[in-house]
C-alpha cells in the first residue's frame, strides 16, 4: 500500500478524513472551495458571476412591450438613455451623487434643451418619470425639482423606498405586476 504524504494543518485549516479508516485525506483552507458534481457541470456550461462587480437597473419584462406601445420611439430612447442614472433606494435621477435638473440632463444626453424639456415633460405625464418639488429653506423663492424613475417599471438593486414607491401608486403602473 502506498502511503500518503504528510498534510499540514495550519490554525484555519480543516481537516478532511476518510470517514472508513478515519485517514486525514486532505484540507480545506481559506478561500477553497468544494464544489459538488452537479455544480462543476453547472461551472462548465454556465459563466457565474457574469460582469461582477458591474451596476444594474432592472427593467420588468412586463413592462417593456407596453412602453413600446404607450411611448413614442423618442421617449423610449431618452428612457433607456436615462437609465444609468437612477440611484439606489429612492429612483431620483442623479450624475454622481448630485441630482440631475433637466439641463443637465440635455447637456448628458447631448440634446437641445428645449426637445428634452418636452419629452421628460411627455413621460411625466406618462408616469414614467416624476417630479417632486420641494422649497428651499435658504432660498424659500426657490423651488427645488426632482426627477424620479417610476420604480414600479425600473428599479436599482433590490429595495425601494416605501415613500417613492407611493409617489407612483396611482399611475397605473403598479396595476400591471399584480
Amino acid at each position: 500500500m502506498k502511503r500518503n504524504k504528510e498534510i499540514e494543518l495550519g490554525e484555519n485549516d480543516f481537516a478532511i478524513v476518510n470517514p472508513h479508516n478515519g485517514e486525514l485525506v486532505g484540507k480545506l483552507s481559506e478561500g477553497d472551495r468544494i464544489l459538488s458534481n452537479k455544480q462543476n457541470e453547472h461551472e462548465k456550461e454556465y459563466i457565474t458571476n457574469f460582469n461582477k462587480g458591474e451596476t444594474f437597473v432592472k427593467v420588468y419584462d412586463k413592462y417593456i412591450p407596453i412602453l413600446g406601445k404607450k411611448l413614442t420611439n423618442p421617449e423610449l430612447g431618452i428612457v433607456m438613455r436615462l437609465l444609468p442614472y437612477i440611484s439606489y433606494q429612492d429612483n431620483i435621477l442623479r450624475n454622481d451623487k448630485k441630482v440631475l435638473t433637466t439641463q443637465e440632463i440635455s447637456e448628458i444626453l447631448d440634446m437641445k434643451y428645449d426637445y428634452t424639456r418636452k419629452i421628460i415633460a411627455s413621460l411625466i405625464k406618462k408616469g414614467v418619470l416624476g417630479i417632486h418639488k420641494t422649497g428651499c429653506i435658504d432660498k424659500p423663492k426657490v423651488m427645488i425639482k426632482t426627477l424620479v424613475a417610476n420604480p414600479y417599471i425600473f428599479v436599482r438593486g433590490t429595495e425601494i423606498n416605501r415613500t417613492v414607491a407611493g409617489l407612483f401608486e396611482k399611475t397605473g403602473w403598479d396595476k400591471i405586476q399584480s
